[in-house]
């Protein structure tokens, strides 16, 4: 049981990051973007998301540490920024007024990325190296 410092947030899912040990979450009735520390209880309210959406589900990415939320009120993927709150629009989804955010915490959070290369400056091949921490493409 955790008893909270800090007042009370009202959330509609939390998730553990297992980087820094915090619980995240947007206060449902504020919708601002908070912690909760396991071991204290403390709360922290980190900042508006700017975005006045219910975030039904809750994820974050093992290896990096951030944080995203799909909205049940625009069928919307945010990541949020740890520091500000402030949230950002990465991917539509699905609608879902009522998700859940379920996701083993020693799993990536992933999506899909589709590409395409319109030719126009008559080379005949481009190689992508997605494998690199900001991916690139080499034109020969």
């Amino acid at each position: 049981m955790i008893n909270f410092t800090g007042g009370a947030p009202k959330p509609l899912d939390i998730a553990y990051n297992k980087v820094d040990g915090l619980l995240y979450g947007v206060d449902n009735t504020t919708d601002n973007l908070f912690t909760i520390n396991p071991t204290s209880g403390a709360v922290t309210f980190i900042g508006a998301t700017g975005n006045e959406s219910s975030f039904g589900a809750m994820y974050t990415d093992t290896i990096t540490g951030a944080v995203y939320g799909n909205s049940n009120t625009n069928d919307a993927i945010y990541s949020f920024n740890k520091t500000s709150g402030a949230a950002t629009l990465i991917s539509a989804s699905i609608s879902a007024t009522g998700n859940d955010g379920a996701h083993c915490v020693n799993a990536r959070v992933q999506f899909r990325a589709e590409l395409s290369i319109t030719k126009t400056d008559g080379k005949t091949e481009y190689i992508f190296y997605p494998h690199f921490s900001r991916p690139q493409l080499a034109v020969s």
